[in-house]
C-alpha cells in the first residue's frame, strides 16, 4: 500500500477548504428593501385586432408551447393581407385579423403547413373560408 506524504495531504486540504470558503464568499445579488423598490410599473396590455377587422381561426395541431404560438404569429403576420395575429398553444387555435380585399387564405395555410406540418381553416365552410366580424357572422354579408 503506498502512503501519501503529510505535505501533500495538508496541500490537498488547504485547497479544498479555500474552495469551500471561496465558494460561500461568492457575490449574491441584494435584494433592495420593499420601500425602496417602485411600484409604478406602466403595463399596457396587448389587445388583438384594435381595429375590429375580419377575423379567420386556423386549427394548428404543430402548435406546443408559447414558442410555437409566438411563431405561428410571425408566420401568419409576414402573409399578404394579414393586419393582427394572436395564437393559443394550449387550444391549438390562431386568430387573424384580415384585410379582406388582399388577405388570401390559401397563402396563410400553405406559410403554416410550411413550418408547423398541418393547419386547417376552423369552422364549416373550411374549402372557402370567409372572414367573420367580431359577432362571428360573415363580414361579407351587406
Amino acid at each position: 500500500m503506498r502512503t501519501v506524504p503529510p505535505a501533500t495531504l495538508l496541500a490537498a486540504s488547504l485547497l479544498l477548504v479555500s474552495l469551500v470558503v471561496g465558494c460561500s464568499e461568492a457575490p449574491v445579488a441584494k435584494t433592495p428593501p420593499a420601500d425602496r423598490v417602485s411600484t409604478n410599473i406602466d403595463v399596457t396590455p396587448a389587445v388583438f385586432n384594435v381595429a375590429g377587422a375580419p377575423t379567420v381561426e386556423f386549427e394548428v395541431p404543430g402548435m406546443h408551447c408559447s414558442a410555437c404560438a409566438a411563431g405561428v404569429c410571425r408566420v401568419l403576420k409576414g402573409t399578404t393581407g394579414v393586419l393582427d395575429a394572436k395564437a393559443d398553444a394550449d387550444a391549438k387555435i390562431a386568430t387573424i385579423a384580415v384585410d379582406e380585399a388582399t388577405f388570401d387564405a390559401d397563402a396563410a395555410l400553405a406559410a403554416l403547413e410550411e413550418e408547423y406540418g398541418e393547419a386547417t381553416v376552423k369552422g364549416d365552410d373550411a374549402q372557402n373560408p370567409e372572414p367573420t366580424d367580431e359577432s362571428g357572422e360573415s363580414a361579407s354579408k351587406g
